[in-house]
């Protein structure tokens, strides 16, 4: 039976209730709490093939990121509940507009299949959590670094597959997990896990949050494409991927056991499969799937993506109850703390704890530093089945090289441990430089339009591990003298700060303007971080359509015995500076036609007339709606009588009238529509006290071959004039400005390197113009 949804249900995700299967999907319309986007088919009458009945429904008061992707509780075992309705949840980011603080939103759907009319969705709980970010990139695919090929998608906005719920005797629980930036600042980022265990005391009561952690990698790799669920005993296990720079993608896990401290994962991590190749692409395991073992409800199942060498399925399994009498393991390294300054007398404490059934006493502990000498000494307490203790060895470690990044392993040694391969734990610890700034980036200006004299924005970033304060930052731009002033704000050990220099500067004319910002701090260690570049783009705004997935927009443009069939690209704008329209401000209206691909269109031509940079409302020469698509409609375009003569941008707007996006707005984007710009060139017929331009007696001299020496004499006019030369098509080859010198303009043009054919030369200013034409041969 197929199941209509209106609207292809991008990634979609499912799961069972015990009156449905539940379906949530990315769908245009359903991130604004409206368009159906939640689903569930009757399960009942699927499970005999008969014909289901399907129900669709909105998420009253959702907020998203743009990528729409929550995800129904899923009964992970054969324990359906017998009553109760679905529950739906999503996380909510403050990172994303309309969001003022990090929650989870909570839907519950209420179906009835006697009377589906009867049938309805909830309000949202809402839930305030421990702050997250979740945001990568500014929302981009491309995050997290490999060895070699792309950075990969870190699966961002996401609640990953699946949510997973579960009854006990005296509570249900679910749990599910997204990924977060544990970093926290913008010059860096790591990926990590945040997962939550949801509980509630019976069917339809309100949940709460038992635990929340996020799960950082030890190793310091991006922990990210996870998957989790509970077995029997409420212990929890979650399979993930890691990456790095410098390692490829890996398949681990990690968990935890019912009666272990809230908000932690304590089952160190565990290789499940190593890729010995990198990800060709940005995109990663949109899906990954952790499952108890329905024979013995105690083994985790999980299946994700590896590279060995191409892309393949790996599938782990593993079981979190103590399968060893003995067995004790070095869990964590909680001192010295990393990336600080450090001494050479650093004490070393690590966790211990026993994973297995006996207790444990008197045994060996030890560290080394980058493989170094051993440092043995015993642990003398008592430790039960699943306990955990602090050990802190007397002998300290020499870590005080500035700028160095040791490596500490951690292990335990009892003689009759059934499990060696776990035993230890390794830590790296940076010393920081005490003296060492930076600037990291340079956050404004962007590239953009519209821009005049502008404030330098950077940001600092203190890598060292003492804070700093009163010390000189610069800028340069495109190789000028550079301005220096004193940053006198405090920026704290591995923090931020954000310095915006007095000193403006001029960013109205367009082009390109290459910035260097750096810090000066006297006796910094590490000169290599201290600046950054960027460069920046003035223009015209650019604003985006999208005139690909069905044409819309003007595609056809008469005028001025110019025929042109406009440009259509994935962001629906494009500037062609060498179609020139010809204008004479003589002639104030000038008929033309034009076609839209799509019925139902409007559209808006622009001359930029003053030369801002920028088109006012003023400066729209034509207007109209078009309703019928690849029909000429006739436009009349109306030149102000006081236009500035010269060339000019032109841009020409067209979209679907049904649709978001204003045409006559020129920076607006168009859902459906495109933007194309081109060269105005605006002159008159009458001359100076209406003497005509055109009597005057330009002359022309071929010398060798293609290279003509052009001049005009007279004393009448004596601004500097404009030299062009164009081709039959009206394009622009050559465009300069020529000063008169002795009562005789003169310009040497070399025309060796165009096409043979004829040209049209042309010398005149703003009040017209003397032309002739050329062969080149």
């Amino acid at each position: 039976t197929g199941l209509e949804t209106d609207q292809f249900p991008d990634y979609s995700k499912f799961s069972i209730w015990h009156d449905g299967y539940y379906v949530t999907a990315n769908i245009p319309g359903g991130d604004d709490g409206v368009g159906n986007a939640v689903f569930v088919v009757e399960r009942d009458k699927m499970l005999l093939g008969e014909d289901a009945q399907f129900l669709g429904f909105p998420l009253p008061g959702i907020k998203t990121s743009g990528f729409y992707s929550p995800q129904a509780f899923n009964v992970g075992n054969k324990d359906l509940p017998t009553s109760g309705d679905a529950t739906i949840v999503y996380m909510q980011d403050d990172a994303w507009e309309e969001v003022d603080e990090d929650h989870l939103k909570l839907w519950n759907i209420k179906v009835d299949w006697e009377s589906p009319s009867n049938s309805s969705i909830s309000s949202p709980q809402i839930i305030p959590t421990a702050d997250f970010t979740g945001v990568f990139d500014g929302g981009s695919t491309s995050n997290l670094p490999q060895p070699q090929g792309p950075d990969i998608d870190a699966l961002q906005a996401t609640i990953m597959n699946q949510a997973q719920f579960r009854q006990f005797g005296d509570h249900n629980s679910a749990v599910f997990n997204f990924v977060v930036d544990v970093d926290g600042n913008e010059t860096r980022k790591l990926a990590g896990v945040r997962w939550y265990e949801l509980r509630q005391t019976s069917a339809d009561q309100p949940w709460t949050i038992y635990q929340e952690g996020t799960y950082v990698s030890p190793n310091g790799l991006n922990a990210f494409a996870a998957s989790m669920s509970l077995d029997k005993e409420g212990n929890i296990g979650m399979g993930y991927s890691t990456v790095s720079s410098s390692r490829n993608i890996a398949i681990n896990y990690t968990g935890r056991f019912n009666k272990d401290e809230l908000n932690t994962m304590t089952i160190p991590e565990t290789l499940i499969a190593q890729s010995s190749n990198y990800d060709p692409r940005t995109r990663y395991a949109d899906y990954t799937h952790l499952t108890v073992d329905p024979q013995d409800d105690k083994k985790f199942w999980f299946i994700s993506e590896y590279f060995n060498p191409d892309r393949q399925d790996v599938v782990g399994v593993f079981q979190l109850e103590p399968p060893y009498r003995n067995d004790v393991e070095v869990i964590d390294i909680t001192s010295p703390l990393a990336d600080r300054v450090l001494e050479n007398d650093e004490s070393v404490t690590v966790t211990v704890r026993n994973y297995g059934l006996n207790d444990q006493t008197n045994f060996p502990v030890t560290y080394s530093i980058d493989g170094g000498s051993a440092v043995t000494e015993m642990f003398s307490g008592v430790l039960s089945e699943g306990e955990t203790s602090s050990f802190t060895f007397s002998e300290t470690a020499d870590l005080s090289t500035e700028g160095k990044t040791y490596e500490i392993i951690a292990k335990t040694l009892l003689s009759t441990d059934e499990a060696p391969q776990n035993d230890s734990f390794t830590k790296e610890v940076r010393n920081l430089y005490a003296l060492d700034v930076g600037v990291t980036a340079i956050t404004s200006p962007v590239s953009g339009s519209d821009y005049g004299d502008e404030n330098i924005m950077v940001t600092i970033y203190n890598y060292g591990g003492v804070a700093q304060k009163n010390f000189p930052v610069s800028y340069q731009i495109n190789n000028g003298n550079f301005i220096s002033e004193v940053f006198t704000g405090t920026v704290a050990p591995l923090s931020t700060a954000t310095y915006t220099f007095a000193q403006t500067q001029d960013f109205s004319q367009l082009g390109s303007y290459d910035i260097i910002a750096a810090t000066h701090l006297e006796g910094d260690s590490d000169s290599s971080n201290n600046s950054t570049s960027t460069t920046i783009i003035v223009d015209f705004c650019q604003p985006e359509g999208d005139c690909l997935s069905f044409g819309d927009g003007v595609v056809q443009l008469d005028l001025q015995d110019i025929s042109v069939s406009t440009d259509c690209n994935e962001l629906g704008y494009t500037y062609d500076s060498d179609v020139v329209f010809e204008f004479d401000v003589q002639e104030s209206a000038v008929t033309g036609t034009l076609q839209v691909g799509f019925s139902g269109s409007e559209y808006a031509i622009f001359i930029d007339f003053d030369d801002s940079n920028t088109f006012e409302t003023e400066e729209i020469v034509a207007s109209g709606d078009v309703p019928m698509a690849f029909t000429d409609t006739p436009f009349t375009l109306t030149l102000p009588e006081d236009a500035n003569l010269g060339t000019h941008r032109m841009r020409v707007r067209g979209a679907d009238i049904t649709y978001s996006g204003d045409v006559s707005n020129p920076c607006d984007d168009l859902e459906y529509g495109r933007t194309n710009d081109y060269t105005a060139e605006v002159m008159n017929s009458l001359g100076v006290d209406q003497e005509d331009l055109k009597e005057l007696d330009l002359q022309i001299v071929e010398g060798e071959k293609n290279k003509f020496h052009i001049s005009l004499t007279t004393t009448e006019i004596r601004d500097d004039m404009a030299f062009s030369v164009y081709n039959l098509l009206g394009q622009t080859l050559v465009y300069n400005g020529v000063s008169n010198e002795g009562g005789k303009f003169e310009y040497d043009l070399d025309m060796s390197y165009a096409t043979p054919g004829v040209y049209i030369i042309k010398l005149g200013n703003k009040h017209g113009g003397s032309t002739k034409k050329i062969l080149v041969k």
